[in-house]
């Protein structure tokens, strides 16, 4: 043979993977309750993105997903806090291009109305190439209405043109470790600080209940 695999007996160190991405998926419960509330906080609009610096829907939907958030920062044993929301509406010919969210922290896609047979998911784009051949590597979940995926917020992706009159929503928001936030409160925002970490204290301590069933 031209290559030969080593033996236990010889001199290899290590085989390995070095780097891996986190990535969750999941399923809603409720979706059918929760998805009715949810429409009736939007707007008849492409994007709210940037309108708001808390949308006046983001308890609704922050307890809507609770259950999956609470199970995400499990996963990566920190404490998420949500920093900011916006949705997209994707009529037709709507997309949206390659980006990404920022260098950090974390970021969700919660498809609100997503026709599989019509629609097509978010694409996520691997930060490096094929170590064979160098090709972009890319990534479509198999996701349903109702599913949300949590991803970093470095990973770049995009939303293919909507190609059916059907239209696509989704909600997007990006989350930050909770205490790391509060520990470099002062590098992240300067004279601000404390003005923005009460706010956002208040996101996460706040006991009122986020909707009515």
């Amino acid at each position: 043979m031209f290559l030969k695999h080593l033996t236990q007996d010889s001199n290899v160190l290590n085989n390995r993977e070095i780097f891996k991405i986190p990535y969750s998926h999941y399923s809603i419960d409720n979706w059918e309750e929760k998805k009715s509330i949810i429409l009736s906080q939007l707007e008849d609009k492409f994007t709210d993105y940037g309108d708001y610096e808390s949308p006046p829907y983001e308890r609704v939907v922050s307890e809507c997903i609770r259950d999956e958030l609470m199970d995400f920062s499990s996963y990566l044993d920190f404490p998420l806090v949500i920093m900011n929301m916006w949705y997209e509406r994707s009529k037709q010919s709507h997309r949206h291009p390659v980006h990404n969210h920022g260098g950090a922290g974390f970021s969700a896609v919660m498809y609100v109305e997503f026709n599989p047979e019509v629609h097509q998911p978010t694409v996520f784009y691997c930060p490096y190439g094929n170590p064979f051949t160098g090709a972009l590597m890319s990534y479509q979940p198999d996701v349903k209405e109702g599913d949300i995926v949590f991803f970093p917020s470095s990973f770049s992706h995009e939303a293919y043109p909507n190609e059916s009159d059907e239209v696509r929503t989704i909600v997007s928001f990006n989350m930050f470790d909770t205490q790391l936030l509060f520990a470099k409160k002062h590098e992240l925002f300067g004279d601000q600080a404390d003005q923005v970490v009460k706010k956002i204290a208040d996101r996460v301590y706040d006991p009122t209940p986020k909707y009515d069933k």
